[in-house]
């Protein structure tokens, strides 16, 4: 017993230590207060939005769609790249969801401190079931941990650290199910990675399957080729077991996947990297450079000393470990891997968090065989430091400067490292391992302070954005500026910012709005904005921004507010000022449009196709557009109709300025432009000018129409949507006698330039014939809409939601078929008649991914539980305990207790503690009788009766104080912390309602 408890103490002090070696891995950013690893970019832009939009959403019960995301979106499915199932962002789910950005990014912070102490405790309990010592396996889990490429995605995409997080639980599940049979840690893991992140799933699975040939022929002194398929079959079943338990998550996450915009680019990649890469692959292995790059991995210099000692090992697990080590620094000198790992898509390096495992795995059985053997070549050592030397001069030189103190560190760690392996054999192997923890330590913290503060820059420079944003940004007033729009109008709506601040500002500010950035954005919505309807955008998928003031598109999505900032000049057509403030103007539109309204007509696809972006944009509220008119029996619209004029521009109508065209071959120098006349200056309408053009190199350019920019990012930037054809509108307010095309200098290939009047004349007029045949009686929540529609004669209802297998429409009860319309919104057909109109939202494949996980978790629980005398031993041996009893008994009074809280403090709004007290004195008698007669199986008695209260004394007293304390003190949700307190009342309120009801002459079963 005296063993085992030093050993926990022993194992508590261990964690201690990883612990502190993670805040010191993180000490930049907790003593400096930066939140990110850039100033700019998805950091800000995206992944910032997610913690606190989630937390909001998932708070109020809305876990499946949000309108406050894009046009409104799947934040299940399409936020399971991110957080949807992650256990470390359910965990905040405990903390209050009025906390600031402050309160998040702060938070952030420490769970990115935790998941690398995981990372390294997970480590050293693989090392440690692997039979390493425990300082080779400290080490070990340093190495791993302490890489820079932790901290890199930690604190740009902090949900990539994950599969880093998993992979050692992987593994050691997966060494206890070959060695002794032991299958729950091993489900458990597959289960646990497949959930968290498919896509980090993905390539941990890759791994897992290249270590189980691994483990096959350290496991087997004779190997045959059925006993190898044996062995892979046991492995793929375990692993499927596992996968099939998460299929909840997988199948609803691989439908959005493969819905999204982003599979055009073409990737031509070479079987090997450039010479100039791989001589200075060496400095991103070891050393500190002022280059930003994405292969971030800097292993401490111990590393770089030990790693050819691999070649001496004798012992034949280790040796075969080392040349599985050999086979992933192989693959990872060749670009075709990195493409592999991202699913054959770009080059991505993701997944080198692979290659550190296997570089720290290996470092504990060397450092095991040096301390074993303590016989070291003072010539090996020696050379390798000269080489060091060589190679720090080589690196001042390739850098074009003069060494610096970075390198006379690196030096040094060096001749430490050195130093210390050299006195192996004199040192005890206590004393020269505590050493190298030592030199560990302090290198792998110096290099990551080190590494952020020379990437991140002047830490002053990037804290600056951050500070701005946290001053300026998702401001309380702000937010209820848009709580008191809502307040007033609680119908179903869309708001315009204009110029808003980020794509995802719908999301904190929470309003319904016209903006997303998320990398599993839905295809529709994506290609119809880019595509579809050509509107001005930043042209990269998985993002969009408002419509370029597009007026028909805009009132055609339930648009009907628009903020604009105070200094802004610009007014939207049809719409009045109805408030301001010091900051902000509002206007209501005076044309808006409700969620839902009536075409009598259709356009198929490949006619829509025809039109020009003007006709389009008409079009969208005059007739819907269909895949197949066969399956839509409605007349076919005229779009001779539609009130959209055009002009081709000719050579001869373009003035041009540092510039020249002959034939399609237009080149620019400086400051080039492509003036031309407005030939729609008088006339009222949008003046939209479209430009077929493309760069004869296909590098980067930038085409402006009247200070309007569009910026095209090159043919072989990975992000870079693919466009030859630009709309920019000119809008209608600021009639220009010239229309004026700047463009970067270079080369061009110019097939057209038209500019098209989508005018106003008629817009009125059809926005009153779609009012008369709309949705009232509109009721919403985040996952459903409903409403009443009278239908003057058959026609096909437009939805402005975005369209998704996942929505269930009903129309007076009975289910109907959605179609797709107008290329990414939802439809369904009407008779004439007045309807009752129902939506419902569950993301699409979450019924039949969850169907799988129950009766594979059932199937699961029944084989282990196979013998009904292990049944019933178990179930009996196990329910029959007091305690067993007590918390079933719990957990009904719980329920009870916290119905009765809710109700009191949702319907009578009482005080949180007002309202707990009441709860408490109601669910007090059942609790009574269910512990006389179930828990503790004694009669009850009125002296009984008078005591028990007693036991409620001690109870109210627990759970009250802890609720102030969580509440109050911890800012806890005060609908959550009544749940909380109640567990930690739990052990008081048995040992004392134990005493009370059970007394020496009552008959216990």
């Amino acid at each position: 017993m005296e063993v085992l408890k030093n050993k926990k103490l022993y194992i508590l002090l261990i964690y201690i230590f990883f612990i502190l070696a993670s805040i010191g891995i993180h000490a930049h950013f907790l003593v400096r207060k930066i939140y990110f690893f850039e100033a700019c970019c998805d950091s800000l832009m995206q992944v910032a939005h997610f913690y606190p939009f989630l937390q909001n959403e998932y708070l109020q019960g809305n876990f499946f769609w949000s309108w406050q995301y894009g046009l409104g979106g799947d934040i299940f499915s399409e936020f399971l790249y991110y957080f949807s199932t992650s256990p470390f962002f359910w965990t905040t789910m405990l903390l209050n969801a009025t906390l600031s950005l402050q309160d998040i990014y702060d938070l952030r912070i420490w769970i990115s401190i935790i998941k690398l102490v995981l990372c390294m405790i997970f480590m050293y309990h693989l090392l440690r079931y692997c039979k390493r010592t425990i300082f080779s396996s400290i080490i070990a889990s340093l190495i791993y941990g302490g890489s820079v490429y932790f901290l890199f995605y930690s604190y740009r995409y902090d949900f990539m650290v994950d599969g880093m997080v998993w992979l050692p639980l992987l593994i050691l599940g997966y060494e206890r199910l070959i060695d002794s049979n032991k299958k729950g840690l091993f489900i458990f893991s597959v289960f646990i990675i497949i959930t968290s992140n498919f896509y980090l799933a993905f390539i941990s699975s890759v791994f897992l399957f290249l270590y189980a040939t691994l483990k096959y022929f350290i496991s087997k002194e004779v190997y045959s080729i059925v006993d190898y398929l044996k062995h892979y079959i046991k492995t793929g079943l375990y692993y499927g077991i596992g996968w099939l338990l998460s299929a909840f998550s997988f199948f609803p996450a691989v439908y959005a996947y493969l819905n999204v915009d982003r599979f055009y680019t073409e990737n031509v990649l070479s079987v090997l990297f450039t010479w100039i890469e791989y001589q200075i692959l060496f400095y991103k292995l070891f050393l500190i450079t002022d280059q930003r790059n994405s292969m971030v991995i800097i292993l401490p210099i111990l590393v770089y000393f030990i790693f050819l000692m691999g070649f001496k090992l004798k012992n034949r697990d280790a040796k075969m470990r080392f040349r599985f080590t050999l086979f992933i620094c192989v693959i990872a000198v060749s670009p075709l891997t990195y493409s592999f790992f991202n699913g054959f898509s770009s080059m991505q390096y993701r997944w080198l968090y692979l290659f550190i495992f296997v570089i720290a795995h290996i470092s504990a059985y060397i450092l095991d065989d040096l301390l074993e053997r303590k016989t070291n070549s003072k010539i090996y050592y020696l050379i390798l430091l000269a080489v060091l030397s060589g190679l720090l001069f080589f690196k001042a030189e390739m850098y074009d400067r003069v060494l610096n103190n970075d390198d006379y560190v690196i030096f040094t760690f060096g001749v430490l490292t050195c130093v210390v392996l050299l006195l192996i054999s004199k040192l005890s192997t206590r004393f020269s391992s505590i050493l190298l923890v030592g030199l560990v330590l302090l290198n792998i913290t110096y290099t990551n302070i080190n590494v952020s503060e020379k990437w991140l820059g002047d830490s002053i420079t990037l804290k600056k954005p951050q500070e701005q944003l946290l001053s300026e940004y998702a401001l309380p007033e702000d937010i209820k500026m848009f709580e008191d729009l809502q307040a007033k109008d609680n119908t179903f709506y869309r708001i315009l910012w204009d110029d808003v601040p980020y794509y995802n500002s719908p999301m904190l500010y929470h309003y319904n709005g016209f903006g997303a950035y998320n990398s599993l954005l839905s295809g529709h919505i994506n290609n119809m904005i880019k595509n579809e309807y050509n509107i001005n955008q930043h042209n990269t998928p998985s993002l969009f921004k408002n419509l370029d003031h597009r007026l028909y598109l805009e009132t055609g999505l339930a648009n009907r507010y628009y903020v604009t900032t105070k200094d802004s000049d610009y007014i939207p057509y049809g719409y009045t000022m109805i408030d301001k403030n010091d900051k902000y103007r509002i206007y209501e539109n005076q044309y808006s449009l409700p969620i839902g309204f009536m075409y009598d007509s259709i356009v198929t696809k490949s006619n829509f196709d025809k039109l020009n972006f003007g006709q389009r944009d008409q079009l969208f509220l005059r007739a819907g557009v269909v895949e197949n008119g066969k399956n839509v029996e409605l007349p076919t619209f005229n779009t001779q109709s539609l009130l959209v004029d055009s002009k081709v521009i000719k050579k001869e109508d373009m003035q041009l300025k540092n510039a020249t065209i002959d034939g399609e071959i237009l080149k620019t120098e400086k400051d080039a432009q492509v003036i031309i006349s407005n030939p729609f200056k008088d006339r009222e309408g949008e003046v939209l000018v479209s430009v077929e053009i493309k760069k004869r190199d296909g590098s980067k350019y930038v085409l402006k129409v009247n200070d309007n920019p569009f910026v095209f990012f090159g043919k072989k930037n990975i992000y870079n949507y693919p466009k030859e054809k630009i709309v920019i509108n000119t809008g209608f307010d600021k009639k220009k006698d010239k229309l004026t095309i700047e463009l970067s200098s270079g080369e061009y290939i110019l097939k057209d330039i038209q500019i098209t009047l989508n005018s106003y004349d008629n817009y009125g007029r059809v926005i009153n014939q779609r009012a008369k045949s709309s949705l009232y009686n509109v009721a919403y929540t985040e996952q459903s809409v409903s409403g009443d529609i009278n239908v003057d004669r058959d026609g096909l209802l437009f939805l402005s939601i975005p369209y998704s297998k996942g929505w269930k429409i009903k129309v007076d009860g009975v289910e109907k078929e959605s179609l797709k319309v107008n290329t990414a919104f939802t439809g369904v057909v009407l008779n004439k008649g007045n309807h009752h109109i129902e939506l419902d939202y569950t993301p699409p494949l979450l019924m039949e991914g969850a169907i799988v996980s129950f009766i594979t978790l059932i199937l699961l629980a029944a084989t282990w539980l196979r013998n009904k005398k292990r049944i019933s031993e178990v179930l009996n041996s196990f329910l029959n305990r007091d305690w067993v009893r007590f918390i079933i008994v719990g957990f009904i009074n719980t329920f009870n207790y916290y119905v009765c809280y809710l109700f009191f403090l949702h319907v009578f709004h009482l005080n949180y503690l007002m309202s707990h007290l009441i709860a408490f004195v109601l669910s007090m008698i059942g609790s009574f009788l269910l512990n006389s007669y179930y828990t503790y199986r004694t009669k009850p008695t009125l002296k009984k009766a008078l005591k028990f209260p007693l036991t409620y004394v001690v109870n109210v007293s627990v759970t009250t104080s802890s609720l102030y304390v969580l509440v109050d003190l911890l800012a806890l949700d005060e609908n959550i912390s009544p749940l909380i307190a109640s567990i930690i009342a739990i052990p008081f309120t048995f040992l004392i309602s134990k005493k009370i009801l059970v007394q020496k002459n009552d008959h216990q079963d």
